[in-house]
């Protein structure tokens, strides 16, 4: 995940005050470790974050999929 910075990543200022979000393309391994990380900070109190997380990594294993 790191070292991915102007790799066509598009750039949006959050609704709270110093928060600048970054939306970079991930493959399915940064999805992963995301997942892992946000778990192992949060707990499970992030559900809706974790339900997000794989629902990105089930449609890039979909479009993955396709291409074969």
């Amino acid at each position: 995940m790191a070292g991915r910075e102007g790799e066509g990543g598009k750039e949006r200022k959050s609704g709270k005050k110093g928060f600048v979000v970054v939306e970079v393309p991930l493959n399915i391994e940064d999805y992963l470790r995301l997942e892992a990380v946000v778990i192992r900070k949060f707990g499970k109190r992030r559900r809706v974050f974790t339900k997000f997380v794989r629902d990105c990594i089930m449609q890039k294993v979909a479009e993955e999929e396709k291409k074969m």
